[in-house]
């Protein structure tokens, strides 16, 4: 109903807020990160990575919002992502990935964690359809369900 649409417009707009900070380096800062989720030289491939992996996540009940897209915007925003980038961006928006899509960048570990946490940081992993898409992706990045834990827990700032 109405109520589900202003509830979800607050959501979409409180995760934008949150997403407009550098990538996590509020969460890498926090104690307890030990390199759970790593700190490294970002390049514009690394920072498209993550923004297909965010992209993909909130696609996976099937649709974005404004809000969700205004997120991803912003998102891209606080990666510094080049003109280049914002172009591929654009077109990627309305594009379905497939999970290899977004797994095929995560050539090491420290990638593979680092894209698992963008996916969660873009959405609300409570929805059954966004929790199960998790699941699917922890699973393809070879991400224990501790690790995977571990990190979801990290980015909410829960541990």
């Amino acid at each position: 109903g109405e109520n589900d649409q202003v509830e979800r417009d607050q959501r979409g707009k409180a995760i934008a807020a949150g997403m407009a900070v550098k990538l996590l380096s509020d969460v890498l800062a926090r104690p307890g990160n030990d390199q759970l989720i790593p700190e490294m030289a970002q390049t514009q491939e690394i920072k498209l990575a993550q923004l297909r992996a965010a992209i993909a996540a909130v696609r996976s009940d099937g649709a974005m919002s404004e809000n969700e897209r205004q997120a991803i915007l912003q998102f891209a925003d606080a990666l510094q992502l080049d003109s280049a980038g914002r172009v591929a961006l654009i077109r990627d928006m309305d594009r379905d990935f497939a999970l290899d899509d977004i797994t095929r960048s995560a050539v090491t570990p420290e990638l593979s964690r680092l894209i698992f946490a963008a996916s969660i940081y873009a959405i609300d992993s409570t929805a059954p359809s966004k929790r199960t898409y998790l699941n699917r992706l922890a699973s393809a990045l070879n991400l224990g369900r501790d690790t995977a834990g571990r990190i979801e827990a990290h980015v909410r700032g829960r541990t």
